[in-house]
This record gives structure tokens, C-alpha cells and sequence, in this order.
């Protein structure tokens, strides 16, 4: 079975000392690694004085969902699975995460189900996506998922300029582009402690923006069409599509659309 380490990312959260405890409990001793956001939580000391093994980076700037990359660098194993504030796998999780991608080669980013917690109950913000080899409409949480090291590393992280939900998408895109697939399997199981993660209504909104950078001009141009029509009537609308026009000049220096055949996938598939 392939070896895994474990990736959290702290920013403060109130449910970090939980998150902790059962990353620190799990059997096998999986190797940890912290990047701390500029959170300075004195809960990250029980890590120093039960693992002394893991190892601990603290940030100045809070890098968000981008730090994930710091940490997978740091990583000497061919997996890894992230964590975020307030969330935490199951040990059988990670051992059945490791088992998938040593049956299946090309397979770069998996993701399961999100319970909340204490209730044991699916997280209704994370959508579930269907098992697929294509890019779909990927819908994951960068706090809960395992990727392929090399993969995720190659393909960029994940992109700090964009907004939650976008940069999960864009992520998955170049994964694809590169022959790697993204997939969903119910026997994974992440707990997240508060609140769901509240970004399903942000899947149409934040959509232009990965549009522009890698779909073709006819998407690009629908995608923000219908942005505008949204931002009429609904103020996150409105700014998202200041976000958006006001990060063109860097959408369009950094766009590269997707090969002709996931471009084709797509359309038929209605996006």
C-alpha cells in the first residue's frame, strides 16, 4: 500500500483543538505536516509535545488553500491527504484512499463525503460528486481530499487568486489536461467540525472565472453573460463580477485553454 502523510492547514478556527486531537490519535502514526496561516493558535503545541515528529511551518501571511502546497513539497510520501480548519479523515478513510490510487495509475485527486460533526450528518454546502474520469463540474473541498504528490504538485496547487470553489475546479481541469482523473468514492469519509462549508451557492458565480482561463471563448463569453444577468438581482453576484472584471488583465495573461477533447466533453456534457 502506498504511503501517505497528512497535510492541515490552520487559520484559527475554533475547532482546531478536536481537529488536532484526532489527527494526533490516529493508528500508524501517518506522517504529519503543518502549515500554519499566520494563526499563532497555542493548540498547534500539543502537536510539538505528541508528535515530535511532525513538522510544523508558520507563516507570516495567511496563503489560504495555496499553503496546501507548501506542505505537499514537504512531503516524502507519493500521497497526501489535506486537511483544513475544523476537519479531520477517519483512519480507514486514509487506508482505503491509499489502496484506490494503487489500483488505478492515473488517478491524481480523490474525494469522499463530508459529515459534520458532532452530528454524523452530510454536509449539505459539499455537494457530491459522481465517480468520473473526466473534469465535469468538480466539486470537492481542498480541505478534503488525497491527491498523487506528483500530480498536484505538477499541476500548480491550488491558485490563491481565485475564490473557493474556483480554484478546486481549475485544479481538477489541469489535472485532467495533464491524463490525470479526479474521482469521488463514498467509503471516504471527512469530518468537518461548525458550520457546512456554505460554497454550493458559489459554483455559478464563481464559474466565469475559470472559464476565462481555460475554457473556449464561446464558454467564457456565456459563462459571464449569465454572471451579469445574476448580478442584477443578487448582491454575491455583483461581486463576484467585480472580482472578475477587475482580475481580467491577470485572467487573460494566465489563461490556456483545455485540449480540443476535454473542451468537447464538456459541452456535451452541458457546461
Amino acid at each position: 500500500m502506498s504511503e501517505l502523510s497528512i497535510v492541515l492547514t490552520t487559520g484559527g478556527a475554533a475547532a482546531v483543538s478536536p481537529m488536532v486531537e484526532a489527527l494526533i490519535r490516529l493508528p500508524h502514526g501517518p506522517p504529519l505536516i503543518i502549515v500554519d496561516n499566520a494563526s499563532g493558535l497555542p493548540a498547534l503545541g500539543a502537536v510539538r509535545s505528541r508528535r515530535p515528529d511532525a513538522l510544523v511551518f508558520s507563516l507570516n501571511h495567511d496563503l489560504g488553500a495555496s499553503a496546501y502546497a507548501l506542505g505537499a513539497a514537504a512531503a516524502s510520501t507519493p500521497l497526501v491527504a489535506f486537511c483544513g480548519d475544523g476537519s479531520w479523515w477517519t483512519a480507514d478513510s486514509l487506508r482505503m484512499a491509499a489502496s484506490h490510487f494503487d489500483a488505478h495509475s492515473r488517478l491524481g485527486l480523490l474525494t469522499g463525503r463530508v459529515l459534520l460533526w458532532p452530528q454524523r450528518v452530510p454536509d449539505p454546502a459539499s455537494p457530491t460528486p459522481r465517480r468520473s474520469d473526466g473534469p465535469g463540474r468538480p466539486s470537492f473541498s481542498a480541505g478534503a481530499c488525497v491527491v498523487r504528490r506528483s500530480a498536484f504538485l505538477d499541476a500548480g496547487g491550488f491558485q490563491r487568486r481565485l475564490p473557493a470553489g474556483a480554484r478546486e475546479r481549475l485544479l481538477a481541469f489541469d489535472m485532467a489536461a495533464a491524463g490525470w482523473s479526479v474521482a469521488y468514492s463514498p467509503d471516504l469519509v471527512a469530518h468537518r467540525s461548525g458550520p457546512g462549508d456554505a460554497r454550493a451557492s458559489e459554483l455559478e458565480i464563481d464559474e466565469p472565472f475559470i472559464a476565462l482561463l481555460r475554457r473556449s471563448r464561446a464558454a467564457a463569453l456565456r459563462a459571464t453573460c449569465r454572471l451579469a444577468r445574476a448580478a442584477l438581482r443578487d448582491r454575491e453576484a455583483r461581486k463576484a463580477l467585480r472580482q472578475a472584471l477587475s482580475g481580467l488583465p491577470w485572467l487573460l495573461r494566465n489563461r490556456k485553454p483545455l485540449p480540443p477533447h476535454l473542451e468537447q466533453a464538456l459541452a456535451l456534457l452541458g457546461y
